[in-house]
């Protein structure tokens, strides 16, 4: 109940972005000012925010296994796309856009304020850890600044330093951000072409009830043969189920690949 109250919320927000930028209230200019406050200060104090205000923090085990849930998270979806695309009778020269689109997920703009919606800002430090393959692999496979509050995250959680309580209230008012202004940025973007095509296209209506119902499922029914605690086992299945990233577009764009096709996974 509580994650369908969270994902309510959150299409609202995407249907308010999607309602300024049709009526002319919100331009690109404005998009990309948002995009910048939540890729560049929202989410590092997102989770930077979980940290400082941890009571403890995380065993080494909790840790070590976060970091193998990294490895299964994106590990699995690399496999699964040597044979998704085809299945779904891909284009040959589309197959690497949809196999990149399978790999990464929306883990900043959707993933990261659903974690802390249902979780808690604790939850975050976990989530954090996913950060790092995803830069690596997207710049290899296919540094920011979310690898770097990462590291501050991890350094906070485990020294504890005193914080004064009036910059503990800041960070986390920054870093609940994004939230919803990152649900206006979704929303806003869903302009930029007819909503209809999102639902007749059926390649891509099939790739996304894969990327987001098959493999999350499946990959759950894996990770909880292994993992009992709950907030492991639900960050694993946001960074699973999360739509593409936006960073797919940018980078098909820039290789001379299908951008429009990535854009539109990104919804």
């Amino acid at each position: 109940m509580i994650l369908l109250q969270q994902m309510l919320a959150m299409l609202i927000f995407m249907l308010i972005g999607y309602a300024l930028r049709k009526y002319g209230h919100l331009d690109q200019s404005g998009m990309n000012s948002l995009s910048f406050i939540i890729v560049n200060i929202g989410n590092p104090c997102m989770l930077i925010s979980g940290a400082i205000s941890r009571a403890e923090a995380p065993s080494g085990r909790m840790l070590l296994l976060t970091v193998i849930l990294c490895f299964f998270v994106y590990g699995f979806p690399i496999l699964c796309g040597l044979f998704v695309p085809r299945l779904l009778g891909t284009e040959p020269e589309d197959r690497g856009v949809y196999r990149v689109m399978l790999i990464f997920s929306n883990i900043g703009f959707m993933g990261f304020p659903l974690i802390r919606a249902m979780y808690g800002a604790e939850a975050l430090l976990y989530a954090s850890l996913f950060t790092i393959p995803f830069n690596f692999l997207i710049y290899t496979y296919g540094s920011s600044i979310l690898t770097i509050a990462c590291a501050v995250t991890l350094f906070l959680s485990f020294v504890k330093l005193p914080v004064p309580e009036f910059l503990v209230t800041c960070v986390d008012s920054l870093g609940a951000l994004p939230t919803s202004l990152s649900m206006l940025v979704i929303g806003a973007s869903m302009t930029e072409f007819p909503i209809s095509e999102l639902f007749t296209d059926v390649r891509l209506l099939g790739f996304s009830f894969i990327k987001m119902l098959v493999i999350p499922i499946a990959g759950m029914l894996i990770i909880r043969l292994f993992v009992h605690d709950p907030v492991l086992v639900g960050v694993s299945m946001v960074m699973l189920a999360t739509p593409v990233g936006s960073l797919v577009a940018m980078i098909a764009q820039q290789n001379g690949a299908d951008y429009t096709l990535a854009s539109k996974g990104n919804l």
